[in-house]
């Protein structure tokens, strides 16, 4: 993390935050900025930092760093503030409501964003709007945005997020200054998901798609992509009637080359493996327990499974090779399921 930045809980995107940096400093801020970069990549962490400094009690514009203890960052920290305004695409919808711009037809208490900001601030100097998917508003909501952005308020600064300027429309784009954000590193992405406590995947490099810069949000649906891969492997090959025993040593071996990179990343993506596979060991487990009748894996495989799933990853910590490693659980996978079938009949 870069120990100058303003800003600790954005990582990257120093170029974009000088430029706002510059801007304050010079009392040159825009009425209406743009933000546009891939999805996940921060942009939105960025636009609340920023928000944040300008209604700081004391923020010295020279270098837009929050204090984090006046009454407006504990506002702001609470999501409280009376001068900060967001709004977003709701769950479900495919696009912004006006009624979030423009304010409910039957519901006269909810004025709408655009209201809310043409009032005076009421605690700092300035009034934020964060519009969050900007690129997903109606042809209705865009022209109502568009009579704001003719003539701000003086006090009021909006905050556009998109993740594909080129739906925005062109009306709106050049009434606004816009800042482009690049792609993360791998470094910027590990140091985030780390944050977040959040395992990462072992290579970057899985999806050509990523040769030139990540966001978050790409390494989160290739995680889950990952594990996907796993629980359908185990699905066909080892919770399957007939345990595939060959296909599915073969199967997890070529995930983990295609995947692991180099030979600790392998390790720990195995590691991994071994994981989601106790826990769905466990879950069938539960509901074998829950049903109290014989299902396709007994009880007695299930935990003979799990108790020898955990002591592969004691051969791991001992170093011991990613393919003599897998080879000897998936066998003896198999023959533990044997025996408790022979024990049974």
């Amino acid at each position: 993390m870069d120990q100058n930045t303003p800003w600790p809980a954005v990582v990257g995107h120093t170029e974009q935050i000088d430029m706002l940096r510059r801007a304050a400093m010079r009392k040159r801020l825009a009425h209406t900025y743009l933000f546009a970069g891939t999805r996940g990549i921060g942009k939105y962490q960025v636009a609340k930092s920023f928000a944040q400094s300008l209604l700081c009690d004391h923020c010295d514009q020279t270098d837009l760093k929050p204090c984090g203890t006046c009454k407006s960052c504990q506002l702001f920290l609470a999501r409280n503030h009376p001068d900060f305004l967001s709004i977003s695409r709701p769950a479900g919808k495919s696009e912004i409501p006006v009624d979030l711009f423009t304010g409910s037809r039957d519901d006269k208490s909810k004025p709408g964003l655009l209201a809310e900001l043409n009032l005076r601030p009421q605690r700092s100097q300035k009034r934020i709007a964060i519009i969050d998917d900007a690129d997903l508003m109606n042809d209705e909501g865009a022209n109502a945005l568009l009579k704001t952005l003719e003539e701000p308020p003086p006090y009021a600064v909006l905050i556009l997020i998109t993740s594909q300027l080129e739906r925005v429309i062109s009306t709106i784009r050049s009434r606004s200054q816009i800042i482009c954000f690049g792609d993360l590193s791998p470094a910027e992405v590990t140091e985030i998901l780390s944050r977040e406590s959040i395992e990462t995947i072992t290579n970057f490099k899985l999806d050509d798609r990523l040769s030139t810069g990540l966001s978050v949000a790409q390494v989160l649906e290739l995680q889950e992509e990952k594990h996907q891969q796993v629980a359908v492997l185990l699905e066909q090959k080892l919770f399957s009637r007939d345990l595939d025993v060959v296909n599915l040593y073969r199967g997890l071996l070529e995930l983990i080359q295609l995947i692991g990179g180099d030979a600790a990343a392998q390790r720990d993506l195995l590691r991994d493996i071994i994981h989601q596979t106790v826990e769905q060991c466990r879950e069938r487990l539960y509901i074998e327990i829950d049903a109290q009748a014989p299902g396709i894996i007994a009880q007695e495989t299930l935990l003979s499974w799990i108790e020898r799933l955990m002591s592969a990853e004691m051969d791991l910590d001992f170093a011991m090779a990613v393919p003599l490693c897998l080879e000897s659980l998936c066998y003896d996978l198999a023959n533990l399921k044997r025996r408790c079938m022979m024990h049974n009949a």
